[in-house]
């Protein structure tokens, strides 16, 4: 149990007279999400009757929450912060570089080994800054987030598509997929082969409406016949197939170099050690010839 008793004593006290000041100056009745949000503004005299979809409102979150895939680039931009210490209650999670393959034991161990450099790198930045740190198989972030940290009426932002699993317990509680944490815009690129056009279309008119710099914080495709259809399913079993995982690479590329809005790639999986190398790894493989081709292309 890691909830902070004091700061949610002084929460609690607190609420009930920020949301009976809302509904004066409102004057109408607030749903539930309304008087969590509104309770969070940033600053109080900002106050009004904000439009859904409209304007833009700073909030103060009680906490955040990053796994280590994405806290890598959070952590790195809040160094050069300069900042002493993080101003919010935050946690880094080591769960998304362990990937499933052979079961928990061999797969958190693999995880370690092709990871050291990461996790030694997040450990100690947390531990400089005030961060609290969850190592490789001390549990999966929304989960251990829900059990931990979530509380009734809370504002939690997250670095993870599954942080609203916190809302379980009545908070507000958005995955911002490190978006917000580190001011670009990004998202993970496991779409189907057949779909890149259509998926850079739909992103388009998100990036052209924030205009900040785009990237796949991860793109990857196994080497498994079948994937390249569902990149994104781990679980798939079939047989190897290197020329559709570098089909795949080389329609990735070609959909986006007709995008000069997306700015790069988070290659998953290229990991430091090549001993036993997950479906997902280009490393020996032709896909990472694809990759080589094009980023030479890109100098």
């Amino acid at each position: 149990m890691v909830y902070d008793v004091t700061m949610l004593e002084a929460f609690y006290a607190a609420y009930k007279g920020k949301v009976e000041h809302v509904r004066a100056i409102l004057k109408r009745p607030l749903t539930l999400a309304e008087k969590i949000l509104y309770a969070h503004l940033y600053d109080v005299a900002d106050l009004k009757d904000y439009k859904r979809g409209e304007d833009y409102v700073n909030f103060r979150p009680d906490r955040v929450a990053m796994q280590d895939a994405t806290a890598q680039m959070a952590l790195l931009q809040f160094m050069n912060a300069g900042k002493d210490q993080v101003a919010v209650p935050s946690t880094v999670h080591c769960d998304h570089l362990i990937q499933a393959y052979k079961g928990a034991k061999a797969d958190i161990a693999t995880a370690r080994l092709t990871n050291e450099e990461v996790y030694d790198f997040l450990r100690d930045v947390s531990s400089r800054y005030g961060i609290g740190f969850w190592k490789p198989g001390a549990g999966i972030i929304h989960q251990v987030v829900l059990e931990n940290y979530a509380f009734p009426g809370g504002m939690m932002v997250g670095t993870d598509s599954h942080t609203p699993n916190a809302g379980g317990l009545g908070m507000v509680a958005i995955g911002v997929g490190g978006a917000d944490a580190v001011d670009v815009i990004a998202s993970s690129g496991y779409y189907p082969i057949d779909d890149w056009d259509n998926q850079l279309d739909r992103i388009e008119k998100v990036v052209k409406k924030f205009q900040k710099p785009f990237l796949f914080s991860e793109a990857g495709c196994m080497n498994i016949h079948g994937s390249a259809q569902v990149p994104n399913n781990w679980e798939l079993q079939g047989e190897e197939d290197d020329a559709e995982q570098a089909d795949w690479y080389r329609a990735m590329f070609t959909a986006c170099r007709k995008r000069d809005w997306v700015k790069g790639f988070g290659i998953w999986d290229w990991p430091g050690n090549l001993e036993g190398l997950s479906p997902y790894a280009v490393c020996g493989r032709p896909a990472e010839n694809v990759i080589a081709e094009e980023y030479g292309r890109r100098e």
